[in-house]
C-alpha cells in the first residue's frame, strides 16, 4: 500500500512539474554532449578499449560510482558504494548500497531483470534491452569491453518537490582523464541511472522510462549530434514499443505546437511520440533504425532515409499526412493512413466558425497545425492570401450524416474554391491548415483566409436565364450600374476550369461562354462583382 500511495503522490507531481524537471536534466545532457565533442578521442578510446578484459560482473560484486546529486541545483557530483544484485546476458542490475533492502529488494530486482530480458507488456519474446537494439541499433562499447549495460538503482530524489525518474549521462562515454577536463566525472562504462526513491522502481511507468533512456545511449553512440526532438521522439517510441506510452494530453489541445523546436514541455514529448509512432507503423522498425544510423541530423537524416529506401515523399509530405491523422483518427480510412493502431488517440481541439463571412487571420507556428469547424453550406467560396504559399497545405474533411468522413480534399491555395454540391447528406465540414516550414525566423503569417457565405449580395436568380446551346453557355444578366464581373466555373471537386472576366453594363447583357473544353458532368458558375453575386449549377 505505502508503494501504491507514493506512486499516486509521483505521478501527481510528474504532471505538475514535468517541463522544470526535464529542464535540469537536458540541460546536463547538453553539457556532456559538448564535453564529448570537445574532449573525446576515438583512438585514446580504442586503445584503453582494447587494454581492457571484459569485466564480467558477479552477484555481490562492490563498486563504486559517481553520479549526479540531483537534490541541489546545480547538480553536485557525488561518489557511492554499489552492489551487483543480477548478472543477465545483456545487463547488470548494480544498487547502491545504502539502498538495499531499504526502497529495493530481491524481488523487485528480480521482476526489473525479467522485463529487461525475457518480456515487455507487448510481448514474451523478449526484454527491453532486445526490444531497443533491435529498433534503433546496437549499445555503444567505448571504453569497458564489456557489451553489457549496467542499469544502476539509487535514490535519486527530488528537488522542490520534483522527482527524477531515470537519466543517461553521456559524461560516462569519455575517460575520467576527459572528464575532469569539463569539471565533471566518469565511470567509463555503458549504464543509466534509474531511481528506487522517491520513485517505485517496479511500478510500470519506471520501467517504460527505462526503455525510453537506453534508447538515449544506444542513439548517442551513433550520432552524439542529434538534433533533440528527433532523439526524444525515438526515446518516446521505446515506451510505446515497451507497451506503456506517455499519456497524450496537452498537445491535443494545442496542436500549434513546433514538431521539430525542442522546449522540453510535455507537449514536446507526445507530440515526438506520435510522430515517431506515425513513422514506425507506416515504414517499419529499419527505417527507424537507419534514421538512428544516418550521419545526418534532424529533418535531413528523415528525408535522406526516405531516399534511401525508395520513396519519392519528403519530410513535409510526411508532416501534412501526420496531421491530418491526428484529427482524422480513422485507421478505416483511406488504406490505414489516418490513425494508429499503437495509440488511442483522444480528440484534437478544433475552432468553430460560425458566421459569414469567416476570416482567419493569424500566427501559426512552422511545422504545426490547426483546425477548423465551418458551416457545411454547398456553394460556398474559400480565397486566400497567404505569405510563400509553398509552405502551407489546406485540406477540406467532408462527414455525412452519420459522421463518417466521406471525403478528404486538398485545396489548391493558389485559387479561389467552391464547396461542391455532393451527393451525400453533409453534415460536418472541416477545414485543417498545416504549415511545413522546416527553416528558421519568424514563424510565418496566414494573412487572409476567407469563407463567404453564397446568401449575400446575390443577383436575382429569377432575373438571370442560364442556358446551352451547341458548345455555348449564354448567360443572360440586368444590372443596374456598370461594373467589372469575374465568372469563374468550376467542376464538382471544386476546382477552377474557366476563370475570365466581363464588364457588366446597365440593362440586360448576354454573355456567351465556349464550353467546348469542357468534359461532360456537373459544374458551378459563379459571377462576382464588387455589388453582387450570382451562382448556379448547370449539367454539360
Amino acid at each position: 500500500m505505502k508503494k501504491l500511495l507514493l506512486s499516486l503522490l509521483i505521478i501527481t507531481m510528474f504532471f505538475l512539474s514535468f517541463g522544470q524537471r526535464n529542464q535540469y536534466i537536458n540541460q546536463l545532457q547538453t553539457q556532456a554532449k559538448q564535453a564529448y565533442q570537445k574532449y573525446a578521442n576515438a583512438t585514446t578510446h580504442q586503445q584503453i578499449k582494447n587494454q581492457k578484459v571484459t569485466s564480467e560482473y558477479n552477484i555481490d560484486d562492490v563498486k563504486y560510482f559517481w553520479r549526479w546529486d540531483l537534490t541541489v541545483m546545480p547538480p553536485a557530483w557525488q561518489y557511492e558504494e554499489a552492489v551487483c544484485k543480477a548478472v543477465g546476458n545483456e545487463a547488470y542490475i548494480f544498487v547502491s548500497t545504502n539502498q538495499w533492502n531499504v526502497n529495493i529488494n530481491q524481488d523487485d530486482i528480480d521482476l526489473i531483470m525479467s522485463f529487461l530480458e525475457d518480456s515487455t507488456l507487448n510481448t514474451t519474446e523478449y526484454g527491453i534491452v532486445s526490444m531497443d537494439t533491435m529498433l534503433f541499433g546496437n549499445i555503444p562499447d567505448a571504453l569497458d569491453n564489456d557489451p553489457k549495460v549496467i542499469f544502476y538503482f539509487t535514490d535519486l530524489g527530488s528537488y522542490n518537490g520534483t522527482a527524477f525518474d531515470g537519466y543517461f549521462s553521456a559524461y560516462n562515454q569519455l575517460t575520467e582523464a576527459e572528464a575532469q577536463q569539463d569539471g565533471s566525472h566518469s565511470n567509463e562504462c555503458e549504464m543509466l541511472y534509474m531511481s528506487c526513491y522517491p520513485v517505485n522502481p517496479t511500478q510500470i511507468s519506471t520501467l517504460s522510462v527505462l526503455s525510453h533512456e537506453l534508447q538515449h545511449l544506444i542513439h548517442f553512440g551513433y550520432d552524439q549530434n542529434e538534433e533533440s526532438w528527433l532523439d526524444e521522439g525515438c526515446a518516446e517510441l521505446a515506451m510505446v514499443s515497451f507497451g506503456y506510452p506517455d499519456p497524450i494530453s496537452s498537445f491535443n489541445t494545442n496542436p500549434n505546437n513546433n514538431l521539430i523546436v525542442w522546449d522540453q514541455q510535455w507537449s514536446d514529448y507526445v507530440q515526438v511520440q506520435l510522430f515517431f509512432t506515425y513513422l514506425y507503423e507506416f515504414f517499419g522498425s529499419d527505417f527507424i533504425k537507419s534514421i538512428v544510423h544516418s550521419e545526418t541530423t534532424g529533418v535531413e537524416s528523415i528525408n535522406e532515409t526516405l531516399i534511401n529506401y525508395g520513396y519519392s515523399i519528403d519530410f513535409k509530405y510526411i508532416f501534412d499526412t501526420w496531421t491530418l491523422a491526428n484529427f482524422i483518427n480513422d485507421k478505416q480510412v483511406d488504406n490505414g493512413q489516418y490513425g494508429y493502431d499503437l495509440l488511442n488517440l483522444p480528440a484534437f481541439t478544433y475552432v468553430q466558425k460560425e458566421t459569414y463571412p469567416i476570416n482567419i487571420s493569424s500566427t501559426l507556428n512552422n511545422c504545426a497545425a490547426r483546425y477548423y469547424k465551418i458551416p457545411q453550406d454547398y456553394g460556398q467560396q474559400f480565397d486566400f492570401n497567404f505569405e510563400n504559399p509553398d509552405n502551407w497545405n489546406v485540406n477540406l474533411l467532408f462527414y455525412d450524416e452519420n459522421d463518417s468522413l466521406v471525403e478528404i480534399s486538398q485545396l489548391d491555395i493558389n485559387q479561389s474554391y467552391i464547396v461542391p454540391q455532393s451527393a451525400w447528406n453533409l453534415n460536418k465540414l472541416f477545414f485543417t491548415l498545416s504549415n511545413h516550414f522546416v527553416g528558421t525566423g519568424a514563424d510565418f503569417y496566414v494573412t487572409d483566409i476567407t469563407y463567404n457565405g453564397a446568401n449575400t449580395n446575390d443577383f436575382n436568380q429569377e432575373k438571370i436565364n442560364l442556358f446551352q446551346k451547341n458548345k455555348e453557355l449564354n448567360l443572360i444578366i440586368p444590372s443596374n450600374i456598370n461594373e467589372i464581373a469575374a465568372i469563374n466555373i468550376y467542376d464538382v471537386s471544386g476546382k477552377i476550369v474557366y476563370s475570365a472576366t466581363e464588364t457588366i453594363n446597365c440593362g440586360i447583357n448576354s454573355i456567351k461562354i465556349n464550353t467546348q473544353n469542357l468534359i461532360n458532368g456537373v459544374y458551378i458558375i459563379n459571377i462576382t462583382s464588387s455589388t453582387q453575386k450570382f451562382m448556379s449549377k448547370f449539367v454539360k
